[in-house]
């Protein structure tokens, strides 16, 4: 599994992603739905230095994204989404993984409280869940938790 950051040629493979059902079931981030919102949004996100968007690789297959918000003065927080076609293959587990090693941060991840699966694969990795707000819960890490912060990775100041 590898972290890629995306660019605007990217902007159909995330539009793709972005906008399938169950990614739309799940989401815990407003997705636009309509073609000319999408690039909007995502210009102004690749190109907003607080976050950095990155599409997840597993040899050829594009598998996912994660977009990592710098903004907020805590730990890094991540949101994954993963291709419909490679759920429930362990992908989320590779993906969060990656996500972590690439933040070398304290993170916290957003999940949607109906997705158990990555509920689970939070609970895997040693998140726990520190709180939940407007429909979304923040998992965290025990470093994310104890940790004097903001924190900003070297890899992000590019």
């Amino acid at each position: 599994m590898i972290l890629r950051r995306a660019k605007n040629s990217d902007s159909a493979l995330l539009f793709r992603l972005r906008t399938e059902a169950i990614t739309m079931m799940y989401a815990v981030v407003h997705y636009h739905s309509r073609w000319s919102q999408h690039i909007r949004a995502l210009e102004g996100e690749l190109s907003n230095p607080d976050h950095v968007v990155f599409i997840a690789e597993e040899g050829s297959d594009t598998v996912g994204s994660v977009t990592m918000n710098l903004a907020r003065e805590g730990p890094i927080e991540l949101t994954l989404v993963i291709a419909n076609e490679h759920r429930h293959r362990d992908v989320g587990a590779g993906m969060l993984e990656e996500a972590i090693r690439v933040a070398d941060s304290p993170v916290t991840l957003r999940v949607h409280p109906d997705d158990k699966d990555a509920q689970a694969v939070a609970g895997r990795f040693g998140l726990h869940l520190f709180s939940e707000e407007d429909g979304v819960m923040y998992w965290r890490s025990a470093e994310a938790t104890a940790a004097v912060l903001p924190l900003r990775p070297r890899i992000f100041n590019e």
